[in-house]
């Protein structure tokens, strides 16, 4: 039989159609060599690709058997094979029982464990400890590309304009930047099990590039709104007489995030910043505060005296 290449993108149904060439083939040489699954070796680049695969080919090979008329396979298997519905599900039943009953020789794993399998096969002829341990030796493979990126940035303009960009963003956030020591830690996220199907599913940068505009027209909208809604919230305090520091907290009370906001200094909301928003409880201080108040805050201090009375006198006009 001669190779196959399947290139598709994420979502097209690989795992489908690999899974019913599995099926597909155990079924249909059943009779000459029942124990064929032994001789399928499917190669997958993460833990979770591995088990999808596996419970994909179970759960059809199940279906065959228990509900053939709504298998997503039975038609597709009676085209295919030109065998009737009996004797596919005939075939399964055995087949499921081999595969449960040999699972370890159901081979369906990731490259690396492939690998393994192999060093550990040619041992004693290369000469390794049988206690050995393999390491990734990431943080060097991390450097040399981390370097190779740069070198590249004089003859790239698109790779120029990219990281031009990047650090145009960093200035604005008013941020330290250093672009190997980012790129570096963008590197080893890559590394980690949940980045792999991330990378496998790559969006190509045209449309990364498109995706990363329009995050970037929503991110202004969205602060905008938020700097917007907190010059409301401090005028609404302002004319009922209160200031953030007033509050529960004084310095370090939940209507201080609104004078920072209003600053331009947008940020997450604190714990306290998110209960206060759902609820006037705890806005108040439970004694009023000993240190003379700011001219435009007197004209409401009686009215704040109390916890009931603030409460009442912020929580008319402060529903932000």
């Amino acid at each position: 039989m001669r190779a196959q290449i399947l290139s598709a993108s994420a979502g097209s149904g690989k795992t489908y159609r690999l899974a019913y060439k599995f099926v597909h083939d155990t079924i249909k040489y059943y009779r000459d060599k029942p124990y064929l699954y032994r001789a399928i070796l499917a190669v997958t680049f993460t833990n979770k690709a591995t088990e999808e695969m596996k419970s994909r080919i179970l759960k059809e090979i199940n279906d065959l058997i228990v509900r053939p008329a709504e298998s997503s396979y039975m038609a597709d298997l009676k085209r295919d094979l030109g065998f009737d519905e009996a004797e596919i599900v005939k075939r399964a039943r055995s087949i499921q029982t081999k595969i449960l009953h040999d699972y370890s020789r159901f081979t369906i794993l990731t490259i690396d464990k492939f690998f393994q399998r192999i060093l550990r096969a040619f041992i004693r002829e290369l000469g390794i400890d049988l206690n050995y341990n393999i390491e990734i030796e990431t943080s060097t493979v991390l450097t040399r590309s981390a370097d190779s990126l740069i070198d590249d940035i004089t003859g790239d303009d698109t790779l120029r304009q990219w990281i031009m960009e990047f650090a145009q963003e960093k200035i604005d956030d008013n941020s330290q930047w250093d672009i190997r020591r980012d790129l570096l830690a963008l590197g080893r996220e890559l590394f980690n099990e949940q980045s792999k199907q991330t990378v496998m599913n790559s969006t190509p940068k045209e449309e990364l590039q498109k995706a990363i505009r329009e995050a970037e027209k929503r991110s202004a909208r969205a602060r905008a709104d938020m700097k917007a809604a907190a010059e409301k919230a401090l005028e609404i305090m302002d004319r009922a007489g209160v200031c953030p520091t007033d509050f529960a907290g004084k310095s370090r009370s939940f209507a201080k995030y609104f004078s920072a906001i209003a600053a331009g200094d947008v940020k997450e909301p604190t714990a306290t910043a998110r209960q206060r928003a759902a609820s006037p409880d705890g806005w108040a201080a439970k004694v009023p505060p000993r240190r003379p108040q700011p001219p435009s805050c007197n004209p409401c201090w009686p009215r704040y005296a109390t916890r009931s009375t603030a409460t009442d006198a912020c929580g008319r006009h402060c529903r932000w």
